[in-house]
């Protein structure tokens, strides 16, 4: 089982969807001591959800000024130093519920994962017969687990033509395009409550 550096992004103030899904990572985890977990409240003040919640983050950084979902979570991955790094990072935006035992699937270390498929997600083979996920061209940044090393390869996110503009799929080309698998699990899957998904 991997253990997971999380970063949590707040997209709005939305406290009420950040403390279902603080809850849902902590209550629906196999061994959350194994994780970290950073939140970037991003133009927002929701900390009250922390303690709502019954978990307090790692670390919690606050950008004053709304910088966008992208450099939220560049913001938040390069606030973990590299020398207390754990297998992978996860990102996670607020609105994402995660469910029963979201920790116990048994990633492979040399691919991208996501438990939430991309609505220009096009599955095109299994991986392998005895690894329940589809491989795919595209996941989202929604939910997103990358193993630490992948990540250093391919770099952080960008928004081709500006803010919002598609950083998820510019990530995932750039990783198939250095060779890299990506795939949507069948088993550990979460769920997008907030923006009509």
């Amino acid at each position: 089982m991997l253990r997971f550096d999380i970063v949590l992004i707040t997209t709005g103030s939305r406290p009420y969807l950040l403390k279902q899904s603080l809850q849902s990572l902590h209550e629906n985890a196999t061994n959350w001591d194994q994780h970290s977990l950073t939140l970037v409240m991003d133009g927002c003040a929701v900390l009250g959800a922390c303690s709502d919640a019954g978990l307090l983050p790692d670390r919690i950084i606050l950008n004053p000024r709304r910088q966008g979902a992208s450099r939220s979570r560049n913001i938040g991955a390069s606030a973990m130093p590299k020398y207390l790094r754990k297998d992978a990072v996860m990102f996670l935006d607020d609105d994402v519920y995660c469910c029963k035992g979201w920790d116990a699937f048994n990633y492979k270390i040399d691919a991208v994962w996501s438990g939430h498929a991309h609505p220009f997600n096009q599955p095109y083979q299994a991986i392998d017969s005895s690894v329940p996920a589809e491989k795919t061209s595209v996941i989202s940044t929604v939910h997103m687990i990358i193993p630490w090393n992948i990540w250093d390869v391919v770099g952080p996110y960008c928004e081709p033509g500006g803010p919002g503009g598609s950083e998820d799929v510019d990530w995932c080309a750039r990783a198939t395009k250095l060779g890299y698998t990506l795939g949507v699990s069948t088993q550990q899957s979460v769920l997008h409550t907030g923006i009509g998904s």
